[in-house]
């Protein structure tokens, strides 16, 4: 079994068809079908079932898939780093909305100094997706809120990220310090999409038994906070990314009653990932960003 068999075997796994994976490898169809069957007598194992000339994956499959794909994400790194110097490497960074919008850039600037000649590349999107990509090797690391539960990643935590619950100065909250949970159950809400992590707040009011009274789904922040401010509801937020807005009174905020909102934001890394030196300095700023940001 060689580094070429795992290439074919990823190849194929990922386009599901022998005639895909030879076009897209420059080989014959006949060679990946032959490397395919080597591997299979090797580890004594079928890894597609073949169905109306498709290919599906098996379970034995899915195990060797994710193995392969980490051996030649660690070679590709080796060769690129003993081929190259450290100043020409690339370092992929993935983080939630909250963090790039109010952390990255103030990061990157101080890491800047340090590697002028390191590119990172940056990649904004939900959890769902990050944890994927970071899964699939086309991540390096991730900063982010909240966690994804997968036992092949190290998770760090490195900030801690307050959250407030704000209102439009019309609001009838905007004359009060401090509400309940209860009232706030019966105000219009606005809340994020959906997705297969359960939100913060929405976790805190369902081990209280309460409902939120959804009025706006938003996938972003900036019509969160626009909502808000024209008094369609309220939300709970990050203090970051309305930081400004309630300095500017364009929003109040309030407190909870006895219930302190305070989430984490985690360095999250794969436990086989080779850490390179740009790397590890990155690691060291993240670890450093309560001094670091104002």
């Amino acid at each position: 079994m060689t580094l070429r068999h795992l290439r074919v075997f990823v190849t194929v796994a990922e386009t599901g068809k022998m005639r895909s994976a030879a076009r897209e490898l420059f080989i014959a169809q006949s060679a990946v079908s032959q490397t395919i069957l080597e591997l299979e007598r090797y580890y004594d194992v079928k890894l597609f079932d073949r169905l109306a000339n498709r290919l599906y994956i098996t379970p034995a499959g899915r195990e060797l898939l994710d193995y392969a794909k980490h051996i030649l994400t660690l070679y590709d790194e080796m060769e690129l780093h003993m081929h190259s110097s450290a100043e020409k490497s690339e370092i992929r960074v993935g983080t939630t909305f909250m963090v790039g919008t109010c952390i990255i850039a103030t990061l990157l600037e101080e890491y800047r100094k340090r590697w002028p000649q390191v590119v990172v590349k940056v990649y904004i999107g939900n959890v769902n997706t990050l944890g994927e990509r970071l899964r699939a090797s086309q991540l390096d690391f991730l900063l982010m809120e909240g966690t994804i539960p997968d036992n092949n990643f190290i998770a760090e935590e490195v900030l801690d990220d307050p959250m407030v619950v704000v209102c439009s100065p019309e609001h009838p909250f905007a004359s009060r310090k401090s509400v309940t949970l209860e009232e706030i159950s019966k105000m219009p809400y606005i809340g994020r999409e959906k997705s297969n992590r359960v939100e913060f707040f929405d976790e805190i009011m369902t081990q209280h038994n309460l409902p939120l009274n959804f009025h706006w789904i938003s996938n972003n922040s900036e019509t969160t906070k626009m909502a808000v401010m024209r008094n369609f509801g309220i939300t709970a937020i990050s203090r970051r990314i309305v930081a400004a807005e309630i300095n500017a009174g364009l929003m109040h905020e309030v407190q909870i009653e006895d219930q302190p909102l305070m989430r984490k934001v985690r360095l999250v890394y794969h436990k086989n990932k080779f850490i390179t030196a740009p790397m590890q300095d990155i690691f060291a700023l993240c670890r450093r960003l309560e001094e670091i940001l104002p």
